[in-house]
């Protein structure tokens, strides 16, 4: 079975990456498909910060938004709304230093994922 180009991983250059040579954004399949993963572009060690979060946006609950506590959620109004879930994640959020944290050594091409029920406690979507 043969695919087509646009199946194909393509990297994602709508707009500046959010976080250059950290991650980088990797499109498959239509937007509808909710396809896209994000990709290290470098390695990280266990327990190293991957991403600082400081500053951002305190938002609603919704799938762009990480819970930060029992009541505030914060949107992550970059990339990294990329971040899908794994029930063997590669990062967690650490709400008190509002950070991404690597969980393992983490290599270039390694995807960034999170255990969503580790920050959730009422999912936006």
């Amino acid at each position: 079975m043969t695919t087509s180009t646009s199946e194909q991983p393509t990297h994602f250059q709508e707009k500046s990456p959010s976080h250059p040579g950290i991650i980088q954004v990797v499109r498959e399949g239509t937007p509808e498909q909710f396809s896209s993963r994000i990709e290290l572009l470098k390695g990280f060690d266990k327990g190293e910060i991957v991403v600082d979060l400081k500053g951002l946006t305190p938002g609603p609950k919704r799938y762009s938004s990480v819970q930060v506590s029992a009541t505030e959620h914060v949107e992550l109004n970059s990339d990294l709304v990329y971040m899908n879930h794994s029930c063997d994640p590669t990062m967690h959020f650490d709400v008190d230093t509002m950070a991404i944290v690597a969980l393992r050594s983490l290599k270039p091409g390694d995807e960034l994922t999170f255990f969503y029920p580790s920050t959730e406690w009422d999912m936006g979507k």
